[in-house]
């Protein structure tokens, strides 16, 4: 596996957490909690080499908001 890389934007500087999910819905890793952003365009490489092949999810939770 790749790094995989992660693009997301904040309108408004905020915290974010960040975490992988398996298609079962099991918590496989934290990216980060809580950590504070500013505001615009954002891309994390994340290291996914210890996962098996699979389809993942990724959750991501600010203050005010989650999508996956």
């Amino acid at each position: 596996n790749h790094p995989s890389l992660i693009s997301f934007h904040l309108p408004k500087a905020t915290t974010v957490s960040m975490k992988i999910y398996s298609s079962t819905g099991q918590l496989v890793s934290r990216i980060f909690e809580n950590q504070k952003f500013d505001s615009g365009n954002h891309r994390i490489s994340q290291d996914v080499s210890g996962l098996s092949a699979g389809i993942y999810f990724v959750k991501m939770q600010t203050g005010e908001n989650e999508s996956i």
